[in-house]
């Protein structure tokens, strides 16, 4: 599902550049892009998989996963997704 006000969302973050990162999930599959210079992880779920870029329901055969992240007082966040 895509957030309905994204528009919104980035125009409120711009007044906040203290904000690194916007970690989501579980959306059964691993994203991660960045928009105005903020990561956009999204967890991969601990059950079965969604094939990216698909327009209908298709499963992956990807392994279930989770993520770590880590924050740093820099403000650097490192992000790893290990599959299981």
């Amino acid at each position: 599902m895509m957030i309905e006000n994204s528009d919104a969302l980035f125009s409120t973050l711009k007044k906040h550049p203290q904000v690194k990162a916007i970690v989501c999930g579980h959306i059964h599959q691993q994203l991660e892009i960045t928009k105005n210079n903020i990561q956009i992880l999204g967890t991969p779920a601990t059950c079965f998989q969604f094939k990216p870029k698909c327009n209908e329901y298709t499963l992956d055969n990807e392994k279930p996963g989770y993520r770590i992240i880590k924050l740093y007082p820099d403000g650097v966040v490192q992000s790893k997704v290990y599959r299981l």
